[in-house]
């Protein structure tokens, strides 16, 4: 990180243990982590205390209940066995956000267009390892629409939810 902004500020650590003051941050943006950690309302709570009043939080996370978790199960990239240590809804992260005091809460679903392919091949290879996650190209025009109509369905495969820090 040094090294592409070399006048940038790093904490590397738990973000309960850096030290930094209350309101300190307008904008926090979590992506793809909180499904790794073992208690994300601690996170969620920390994050709340960083931010200033009117300040925002952005989660992107896989969703449990995508179309591919659907048909795919434990074979799904969105599983991510055993990495993911939780999945989320779109009901449990709005529950989640709202109990952390978080308002004008807003929950969408989009697809990477990447992942439904990954997953399909995981599916495909579930009888072996897979160790390379490449895909022939038309699998991408094949998914895509997949994708788009499950996104439309509220079964996209990523979940993107946005929050107001409210007045502390």
């Amino acid at each position: 990180c040094k090294e592409l902004l070399p006048q940038g500020h790093f904490i590397q650590g738990e973000l309960q243990e850096t030290g930094l003051p209350d309101g300190h941050f307008d904008y926090i943006r979590i992506d793809n982590a909180l499904e790794h950690v073992p208690n994300p309302k601690k996170v969620i709570m920390e994050c709340r205390r960083l931010l200033c009043a009117g300040g925002k939080l952005m989660i992107y996370v896989p969703h449990g209940r995508s179309l591919s978790m659907r048909l795919m199960k434990g074979n799904s990239i969105s599983a991510w066995i055993p990495f993911h240590l939780q999945l989320f809804t779109k009901k449990s992260l709005y529950r989640l956000m709202k109990d952390a005091g978080f308002t004008d809460i807003k929950i969408c679903g989009y697809n990477p267009t990447s992942w439904l392919p990954l997953s399909f091949m995981q599916w495909m290879n579930r009888k072996k390892p897979v160790s390379k996650y490449e895909h022939p190209a038309w699998l991408n025009v094949v998914c895509y629409p997949v994708g788009w109509i499950g996104a439309k369905l509220g079964l996209g495969k990523e979940l993107v939810a946005t929050g107001t820090s409210c007045v502390k």
